[in-house]
């Protein structure tokens, strides 16, 4: 899902760079190319904690540019859906996208670093509302707010159309768990 949300942010022509915030080592190889810069976050990080290290080395590399937070487990978002909402919070100081079940924030944004405040975790969305982020207006069934928690949230994001990785995946699950119901159907 992440190298599917990777890809939907390096097609968008609003983002100058993506800065990938991960522990994960498979993640370094990733530095070597030209518009994705990739800082660690620390075990003990909270997700607010390693958003805030990204909009850190954000403001280092690029000062004075917008910040823009996503989440990584958004499979069927596109670049064009991304590209629409940052042209609305373009308009605001700070905004966020609300996630497809209405509690949770997919997109957070902020037009200056000093305005960057993520409050992600349960009813993040009324935090962020209430923090002073404007709510963007993004269809339901847009990509860009259905992220995925539980397998049904997955249900729904192969309805709208998830990306070439996630649908790889999905793939080989499923031909291995038809190979395992046919070794049981033939022992």
């Amino acid at each position: 899902m992440a190298l599917d949300v990777m890809e939907a942010v390096l097609g968008c022509p609003a983002v100058r760079e993506l800065i990938l915030v991960s522990r994960g080592p498979c993640w370094r190889a990733l530095s070597d190319h030209p518009r994705i810069s990739v800082v660690s976050d620390s075990p003990r990080d909270s997700m607010n904690d390693a958003l805030r290290r990204g909009a850190a080395a954000c403001r280092r590399e690029s000062p004075g540019t917008g910040i823009a937070a996503l989440t990584g487990d958004l499979p069927a978002l596109s670049s064009a859906d991304l590209a629409a909402a940052l042209a609305q919070a373009s308009l605001f100081g700070s905004s966020f996208v609300p996630d497809a079940g209405g509690e949770g924030t997919t997109l957070l944004t902020a037009l200056c670093a000093s305005g960057f405040n993520p409050l992600y975790g349960p009813g993040s969305r009324l935090r962020h509302s209430h923090a002073g982020a404007m709510e963007l207006e993004v269809p339901p069934g847009s990509g860009l707010r259905q992220d995925v928690d539980t397998l049904e949230d997955l249900a729904l994001a192969q309805a709208i159309g998830v990306r070439r990785h996630t649908s790889a995946v999905l793939s080989c699950a499923a031909r291995e768990r038809t190979n395992r119901e046919f070794s049981r159907a033939s022992e």
